[in-house]
């Protein structure tokens, strides 16, 4: 998990003092700059529970702890978060799909936003399984490819 990834702008970067203020003063400057940099002073290279939890809610983690106590958990995490990266291709003229009005702003992460908010239940429902079979068939595609 990258300090990036607590940023609330992508085009502005966070400080760690900002940090250390989010965590409600939990985390100091001077802990969070040890950890960052992997420095193992004033007790950093056995960080507390506590630490691991403050760090862990900084991305947002319900439980910030379980990301580095748990491989389980780590590995459910760093999923939601290639997940969330792939999405990032879909942004742009780069990733427009055929038909859509790139001068309207209609490019592909946009049509998933729309189909996220504006779906009845079960339209949404219908949209996840029909794209969970997608899925699949790509993946056996996949195979028989490398096959």
């Amino acid at each position: 998990m990258k300090i990036e990834n607590a940023r609330r702008d992508p085009n502005d970067p966070v400080s760690l003092a900002e940090l250390a203020k989010r965590s409600g003063g939990v985390l100091s400057e001077s802990t969070l700059r040890s950890l960052y940099n992997g420095r193992r002073s004033s007790g950093i290279h056995n960080p507390t529970v506590e630490t691991l939890h403050a760090v862990g809610r900084l991305f947002g983690l319900t439980d910030g702890a379980a990301y580095f106590t748990s491989d389980a958990q780590a590995a459910a995490v760093d999923r939601q978060l290639e997940a969330l990266n792939s999405l990032t291709r879909l942004r742009g003229p780069v990733g427009a799909v055929d038909g859509a009005d790139i001068e309207a702003g209609d490019t592909g992460l946009g049509i998933l936003a729309r189909a996220t908010t504006t779906l009845s239940p079960g339209g949404y429902s219908t949209w996840v399984e029909m794209t969970k079979r997608l899925l699949k068939l790509e993946e056996s595609f996949a195979q028989q490819a490398d096959s």
